[in-house]
């Protein structure tokens, strides 16, 4: 998902809402994390799942900010 999101935006029209720290957490680590937001989170249960994945990379990793 997090692939499809750096190939196809569009930086002229849409800024950045996901910028991954160097270096990046495990693959493992991610599953499980979004594992735990998603149970945390469950309002968003009925959403396609790129939407929550989307929305759960955009809080774990912001633009600007720094992550864990």
């Amino acid at each position: 998902m997090y692939d499809t999101y750096l190939v196809t935006r569009r930086p002229k029209t849409a800024p950045e809402f996901i910028c991954v720290n160097q270096p990046a957490p495990t693959r493992k680590e991610i599953i499980q994390e979004y594992v735990n937001w998603a149970e945390a989170n469950s309002k968003y249960a009925t959403e396609p799942a790129a939407d929550t994945i989307l929305r759960f990379l955009a809080g774990r990793f912001p633009c600007g900010k720094t992550t864990k």
